[in-house]
């Protein structure tokens, strides 16, 4: 007689001490990154008006993945499909340069701004999203997919108060609790069907730019039809496993 022997996901499979290591290290390094960037690019400085200022925060979630874990398994910078990959990550500063050449109005100035800034928005996101969805994300594949989420949307959310002083209010910081989970869950998503550091880099930044219409509504459309024709690679978690086998009596 046979059934089914269910592999379960496993809480003890998780090294709880080196995750909270990872966060706390990533707190620090963001908390020093932050100093750092008033101190380089204070505010009606050149480099404020014209980049996100906020790149050094980044590099703590990057920097503790790389101290604490060294590696990321399933996950890579452009995944199981590269073109596509690197043509997600693309979009947004073709999108300005397609509504400069198009016609829209805007100056040599403003277009430079607009790309600089968006640039350096998806090199913020790369520091941020290599620490959270790259190496956090491999630490807790045995847990299951919406466990997985909270839990690293937590761990997210609060690593947000070492720089994000408006979480001080309280309906702010609940409201955007609920924003980082459902982004969490979100992201955690398409680096599964991915695999790709590069796509959610390109979600994320996405959040933090504005394309003039209809231009942005032409970039998320493209990114859509990419997510959803991507061939199906997940990364194997533990209900994968599930498999047949004798039950011995």
């Amino acid at each position: 007689m046979t059934s089914l022997a269910h592999s379960s996901y496993d809480f003890r499979a998780i090294d709880w001490k080196r995750i909270g290591l990872f966060w706390l290290l990533a707190c620090l390094i963001s908390w020093g990154g932050g100093y750092l960037a008033g101190a380089l690019m204070p505010a009606g400085s050149w480099a404020a008006s014209r980049i996100d200022t906020s790149i050094p925060v980044s590099l703590g979630p990057l920097l503790a993945g790389l101290l604490v874990f060294r590696r990321v398994g399933p996950v890579s910078w452009a995944g199981s499909q590269p073109l596509r990959s690197w043509l997600i990550l693309a979009l947004l500063p073709l999108g300005w340069l397609v509504a400069a050449g198009t016609g829209y109005d805007i100056t040599t100035d403003a277009l430079t701004r607009n790309l600089l800034f968006t640039v350096s928005v998806l090199v913020y996101c790369v520091g941020e999203e290599w620490g959270w969805r790259g190496f956090l994300y491999e630490a807790l594949l045995p847990l299951p997919v919406m466990t997985r989420s909270v839990v690293s949307g937590l761990l997210w959310f609060g690593w947000h108060f070492v720089f994000y002083k408006d979480l001080l209010n309280l309906n702010f910081a609940l409201t955007f609790l609920g924003m980082i989970l459902i982004g969490a869950y979100g992201l955690n998503a398409a680096v599964t069907r991915t695999r790709s550091v590069a796509v959610v880099v390109c979600l994320h930044a996405l959040t933090k730019t504005s394309l003039p219409a209809p231009y942005s509504w032409a970039v998320i459309g493209a990114i859509i039809v990419l997510l959803i024709t991507w061939p199906s690679n997940r990364v194997t978690t533990p209900v994968d496993a599930e498999t047949l086998v004798p039950e011995e009596h």
